[in-house]
């Protein structure tokens, strides 16, 4: 199968990289950016926001890549079950494996999406490593396509790193690898942001940007699980409306005619306008 590699990446640094069917994204962590006055503020994060900032979040998060070579790559998204395999979980806690766990059973409500545990023997599509930082360049070299050994000098400055592969001729998401270090996520406040950033980005929203609103996605919120602007956000993706590949134009067009539906759909939490 010929795939396309697109990684995430939780860097407080800028990145730059792109080769053939490649590119790069940098997502700079809240902790790491801007003054506090201008995050949002947390208690705005069971708020849904409306559906002119839901629309234009959608635009920027699902429908653009940070440094992309190609203007306009499309929708992606996974089309099968998740299998998740866990590798080094030890290194963690049991509080942390449950949180986890908690999350990927939410990002399977949000999106309809069968996750699960893959059986023993049987192939994984879904791999999340935890590892020490010491540890971390190797993980990700060995997690990179042939021919994007330039790339990973600029991945392993990461704070974690999640990675995705599309199919070229569905542009379904088949395949992916989220890379925690712990010992380095941890010690700066960011392990279950990395967490949740990176398993809900790999989904096919892995893009960042200054959104003004408490989003995992957004540069400059500190926020450490998915808001309601974010569960929205993926349920707007996962619409059996919005098909892998499709481009901006086409896209948006089928979020806004979806969205009142979705929104409808769509348990309304506390404080909700």
């Amino acid at each position: 199968m010929t795939a396309r590699f697109f990684p995430s990446v939780s860097d407080p640094v800028a990145l730059v990289a792109s080769v053939t069917l490649f590119a790069l994204a940098a997502a700079i962590l809240g902790s790491d950016s801007g003054p506090a006055r201008n995050r949002p503020h947390p208690a705005a994060a069971n708020v849904l926001p409306s559906n002119e900032i839901l629309l234009r979040s959608f635009a920027l998060v699902a429908l653009e890549r940070e440094h992309e070579a190609e203007a306009d790559p499309g929708i992606a998204k996974w089309q099968a079950p998740i299998r998740v395999r866990l590798f080094g979980l030890a290194a963690t806690d049991a509080a942390t494996g449950s949180f986890l766990w908690n999350h990927l059973r939410r990002l399977a409500a949000l999106s309809g999406l069968t996750i699960r545990h893959a059986a023993p023997g049987e192939p994984a599509n879904y791999r999340i490593i935890f590892t020490a930082r010491r540890h971390f360049a190797d993980r990700v070299r060995a997690s990179l396509d042939p021919g994007t050994e330039a790339v990973a000098v600029r991945l392993v400055r990461a704070n974690c790193v999640g990675m995705f592969h599309q199919d070229v001729g569905t542009q379904a998401i088949v395949r992916a690898t989220v890379i925690i270090p712990v010992d380095h996520a941890r010690a700066r406040g960011l392990l279950r942001r990395c967490i949740v950033e990176e398993t809900t980005q790999v989904l096919g929203l892995p893009n960042d940007a200054a959104l003004p609103v408490v989003s995992v996605f957004n540069d400059a919120s500190t926020a450490q699980a998915l808001s309601a602007h974010d569960a929205l956000l993926l349920r707007l993706l996962y619409h059996p409306a919005i098909r892998p590949g499709l481009k901006r134009a086409a896209a948006m067009a089928v979020a806004r005619r979806v969205l009142p539906e979705v929104r409808r759909r769509f348990p309304a939490p506390a404080g909700a306008k």
